[in-house]
């Protein structure tokens, strides 16, 4: 089954990570994106590095691990790290519009 992801705020961290692993990313136009790893002396233990290189490439996704910039929802929907950005007040019917629409493709 597909797993969307909307964000509602911030994905900073384990958040950025769990929206980059899941199939589809839906987020409001205030949303920020963003790691913190290395910030406070932390590593990814799981996929969400190389997850993010599929998604970003690898020089980005460095980019993004080692200077740990604050990524607006539309860079973030331009670089390819999230699939469509909403109005902020719309996020949830937009979503559930998104999830609506992937669930009338049928069964996967």
């Amino acid at each position: 089954k597909p797993v969307i992801a909307s964000v509602n705020g911030f994905a900073v961290g384990g958040g950025n990570v769990l929206q980059v692993v899941c199939d589809l990313t839906i987020a409001k136009e205030s949303a920020i994106f963003r790691q913190v790893g290395p910030m406070v002396g932390s590593f990814d233990a799981g996929y969400g590095t190389w997850y993010l290189e599929d998604l970003v490439g690898k020089k980005r996704a460095k980019d993004i691990w080692y200077r740990n910039p604050k990524i607006t929802a539309r860079e973030a929907m331009e670089m390819g790290l999230i699939n469509k950005v909403v109005p902020d007040d719309q996020l949830a019917a937009a979503t559930r519009e998104y999830a609506l629409e992937v669930a009338e493709r049928g069964a996967f």
